[in-house]
């Protein structure tokens, strides 16, 4: 995952551990995912991909992914 602002980027960030299940990225389940980064500004975009998949192996995604700021008190909604 890499998150994009208007004044940086994050640079790229595995999403290893999820804070909500012990089995990541399964159907029907909400993960949670702490990281930290630098001021981004205001957020524009949100790339994600994956590592370690076969071709026949990807799934199509649906989605939402809501990211939140603690110390600025922000909320930000991607929807697919």
């Amino acid at each position: 995952m890499c998150l994009h602002g208007d004044q940086g980027s994050s640079g790229r960030r595995l999403l290893k551990h999820s804070l909500s299940n012990p089995d990541r990225f399964q159907e029907r389940q909400v993960d949670v995912f702490s990281l930290e980064a630098v001021n981004l500004g205001d957020l524009i975009k949100l790339t994600i991909g994956h590592y370690n998949m076969e071709k026949g192996d990807l799934k199509p995604l649906s989605y939402s992914i809501e990211l939140r700021s603690y110390l600025e008190h922000l909320s930000f909604l991607f929807l697919q």
